[in-house]
């Protein structure tokens, strides 16, 4: 899939798909070292991306606002503000 780097995910929760079933949101955890100060340091990041099923890529990615849900509209919304809108 474009943009999506599957050596350092770390696991592939699907969180939600769109109503038109042409996105889902997912979770991604990257893992990896970061040199710091001379020493590798094992780091995480924990992000969740948009995924467009048809042209199997990511459009979107986010570190907050994961924990939403897919509207009518195809829009991912989080307490009531549009986080994400698809089409």
């Amino acid at each position: 899939m474009k943009g999506f780097d599957n050596k350092k995910r770390s696991k592939s929760d699907i969180l939600g798909v769109s109503p038109n079933g042409h996105y889902f949101v997912m979770d991604y955890l990257t893992v990896g070292y970061v040199d710091r100060n001379e020493k590798d340091i094992l780091h995480e990041s924990y992000f969740c991306v948009v995924i467009d099923i048809q042209n199997r890529q990511i459009l979107h990615r986010m570190q907050s606002d994961c924990d939403c849900e897919w509207n009518r509209k195809n829009q991912w919304i989080s307490a009531g503000k549009v986080v994400v809108t698809m089409d």
